[in-house]
């Protein structure tokens, strides 16, 4: 008994220690003009902060507790690099501090599409990812709020993405969902209280459902890869599943979720404010034509869930809408590349499950993705119907369990594919020029194509690579799932000199 309370008075004792802190120095662009505002912290013993003045000049004072052999201090400033910069002792002065601003992309125009998704040009650029405030939230039981958002760390790019501008509706989700995997998928369990219609995102998607819908995307716009790999599903495809020894490749010509990096640039859209339309929280919205100015950017609590279930809004005769819950998809203010709800209505699961962030700098960070996802958190970002405005900043992180199906959780995916293309390519001939969008035939296996003598026909990808061709002696031939993988192609079918296209779903 006296030999534990020994060790447990030796234990305290090596761990308690205390140094005096004095360091003073200025932060400087290159051009040898001060920052004035610089925030100054401690690597190691962040709540010890301060401010540089007009001149750029700094003094960092106080006292702190732990037993590091070293430290640096954090140099951040918006718009900036952040600077992670080791000090020699806490006494040091004259530290000389150097702030290359951020190379981030400010479109000069409107973004290139591709149906629909856009193009967000990220190669050769960077950003500060996260919250240089650990308080932005105030504290909960005397610990800060926003500090799995740091730290502030500047993220490079060597490559270029396509995001969707829009969630993914309940109309694609529920069509690619059936016609890929047929049976086996069970639909979520939307309902109107909650968000019902066709434009409406589809939520209740848990992150296994979200990458399996992600491969059969793929599939059903007819690219070349899938994203994701998995040995085995547990659970029902829609329904609470989860995925075992999964694996992603980040730069497949496929659909897939995006890496939280990729997320929060494309939400910031050039911005360092907390908001991507330019405001900051705290004390904003502290007025009604700051909520407003919300309410155009967001579906969030004050203009959905606080409304109640029963609260009916009237526009007019016929147009009476309950405002509860999810609203239509792309129908707020985008943000300046071009994508619409990235903060509000469903909050969007991203491929990285939660992790500590890096100090200093990243190049490309892709997020961790486990054989056995089960027992981890995912990263799910943007905020949703039932958030106040706190979680509608571009810093914000939430997480769940991979098997969380929930009302506010929903998705939107990209690609970082080389030969990335959605849609027809203008080399593979056709529709004809000046003939109007190919019509969408479903048809399932078995399907007779043709049946007049001298047809011949081609199937295509929507890539335009050739699939297989057709030339019976009887002018009849038929598909066959068993030799075609159901999803979308384009048939051209030929008979004399007449030639038909037509865009075609073939399903399971």
């Amino acid at each position: 008994m006296n030999k534990k309370i020994v060790t447990v008075a030796l234990f305290f004792s090596i761990n308690v220690f205390a140094a005096d802190v004095n360091l003073s120095g200025t932060v400087k662009k290159e051009d040898g003009n001060p920052i004035a505002g610089a925030r100054i912290s401690l690597k190691n013993n962040p709540t010890l902060v301060s401010f540089t003045n007009e001149q750029g000049g700094f003094v960092l004072s106080g006292s702190v507790d732990g037993n590091f052999t070293s430290d640096s201090i954090v140099v951040i400033t918006r718009g900036y690099r952040t600077v992670l910069l080791k000090i020699a002792s806490y006494g040091q002065a004259d530290i000389a501090v150097t702030q290359i601003p951020s190379n981030t992309w400010i479109p000069s125009e409107s973004p290139e599409r591709m149906g629909s998704m856009v193009k967000i040009k990220a190669k050769g650029y960077d950003f500060e990812m996260g919250q240089p405030c650990d308080t932005v939230r105030g504290t909960f039981w005397d610990m800060p709020t926003t500090d799995i958002e740091q730290p502030v760390h500047t993220v490079f790019f060597t490559y270029d993405f396509w995001m969707d501008t829009v969630e993914i509706t309940q109309g694609e989700y529920d069509t690619v969902m059936k016609t890929i995997y047929g049976k086996d998928y069970i639909r979520p369990t939307w309902n109107g209280s909650n968000g019902l219609g066709r434009n409406w995102p589809a939520y209740s998607v848990e992150w296994g459902s979200a990458v399996l819908f992600c491969n059969a995307r793929s599939k059903f716009y007819g690219l070349p890869d899938t994203a994701y790999s998995y040995s085995r599903i547990i659970g029902s495809m829609g329904s609470l599943c989860t995925l075992q020894n999964v694996k992603v490749n980040l730069h497949a010509n496929a659909f897939r979720l995006p890496t939280e990096a990729e997320w929060e640039y494309a939400c910031r859209a050039g911005t360092t404010t907390d908001f991507y339309w330019g405001k900051d929280f705290n004390p904003y919205p502290a007025t009604a034509e700051d909520t407003a100015e919300v309410n155009s950017y967001a579906v969030w609590s004050a203009n959905s869930f606080d409304l109640g279930k029963e609260t009916i809004i009237r526009h007019g005769p016929g147009l009476d809408s309950s405002y509860y819950g999810t609203h239509e998809v792309g129908k707020k203010k985008p943000n300046a590349y071009g994508l619409y709800d990235m903060v509000g209505n469903v909050s969007e699961w991203c491929n990285d499950l939660l992790n500590n962030y890096p100090w200093g700098a990243a190049t490309d960070p892709t997020g961790v993705v486990p054989d056995d996802p089960s027992g981890y958190l995912w990263v799910s970002r943007g905020g949703n119907w039932s958030n106040d405005v706190t979680y509608l900043r571009s810093t914000e992180r939430q997480f769940a369990a991979s098997d969380y199906q929930f009302l506010f959780v929903g998705f939107r995916t990209v690609s970082s594919g080389p030969g990335f293309v959605l849609g027809i390519r203008k080399e593979a001939g056709f529709p004809a020029k000046g003939s109007k969008k190919p019509d969408i035939i479903p048809v399932r296996s078995g399907f007779r194509l043709c049946n007049a003598a001298g047809c011949e026909a081609e199937l295509f990808s929507l890539l335009g690579t050739k699939v297989r061709s057709f030339k019976p002696g009887d002018g009849s031939f038929t598909f066959d799932k068993g030799a075609i993988s159901p999803g979308s192609y384009i048939i051209k079918i030929k008979r004399n000199k007449n030639e038909l296209s037509r865009k075609i779903t073939l399903l399971p």
